[in-house]
């Protein structure tokens, strides 16, 4: 599944773990629905980890795996 450019994912982090080169991994959960065309995509309470990476002063902030409906996507 690939979001727009600029959709907006709010997330409670649960956890961040700061790596090396500006790069964090961390894990949470969507706390309010994603939706795209009138499809949810994400739904409130999914699960999700992913990375943060600050580079030039811009962040950048990548889903790369989440947990849904008891289904795990990577």
């Amino acid at each position: 599944m690939m979001l727009d450019a600029g959709t907006r994912v709010w997330i409670s982090l649960k956890s961040v773990q700061t790596l090396a080169d500006g790069v964090s991994e961390f894990r949470g959960v969507v706390l309010l629905p994603v939706t795209q065309s009138g499809a949810v995509l994400l739904g409130r309470n999914a699960e999700v980890a992913g990375a943060m990476t600050v580079k030039n002063g811009k962040r950048s902030v990548q889903i790369r795996e989440f947990l849904s409906a008891g289904a795990h996507y990577r």
